[in-house]
């Protein structure tokens, strides 16, 4: 399925792309349930049109799951909920701008999960109430800031611009008493 640009499409239940499943978008694509990639999910390389909305309608986590990476160019992510909005247990790259707009996106590890800004990669609108929770990848040259946080608080870490293109680094902040650790 190949979603072009200025083209919208809206998914109200489920979505499960099984394994023999392509879809590129570059396009516009509303995700209103719980997202499953197990087959390819991507945009065109060299474009700058695919968008993807996270804002899940039913009252509990909206799930992004799956066995295969998803590649997505924009995201916004728009769900109120106490505790996070989104759980992430895909390996999921970002090319564009995600917007942080609502919502605590979990990165659940142990399940699979990653966040990983690419080359270009930005956020916005992250705040206390909208930022990720769990490890945060960037990779690439350029400067950054982590749209990091835990327990309800964005705490951001920023990094200068890394030597080489091919260099990766990935921060998290923990919500913790660093006395246990490293007494005061």
């Amino acid at each position: 399925m190949t979603v072009k640009p200025q083209a919208v499409v809206g998914v109200k239940g489920t979505f499960t792309n099984q394994a023999t499943g392509d879809i590129i978008n570059d396009g516009e694509i509303h995700f209103f349930n719980d997202f499953t990639n197990n087959g390819l999910f991507s945009y065109t390389t060299n474009t700058t049109t695919g968008y993807v909305v996270f804002s899940g309608n039913t009252g509990s986590v909206q799930n992004i799951i799956g066995n295969s990476p998803s590649f997505f160019y924009d995201v916004l992510f728009q769900k109120s909920n106490t505790g996070p909005a989104f759980h992430l247990s895909n390996e999921t790259t970002y090319a564009g701008t995600v917007n942080l707009f609502d919502g605590v996106v979990w990165v659940d590890e142990q399940a699979g999960g990653s966040f990983i800004f690419l080359e270009g990669g930005q956020h916005i609108n992250t705040s206390d109430n909208s930022h990720i929770q769990g490890t945060v990848t960037k990779e690439g040259n350029q400067a950054f800031t982590y749209p990091i946080g835990d327990a309800g608080f964005y705490r951001m870490a920023s990094i200068s611009a890394p030597a080489s293109q091919a260099h990766s680094y990935t921060g998290e902040y923990v919500f913790s008493n660093s006395n246990d650790l490293y007494p005061h």
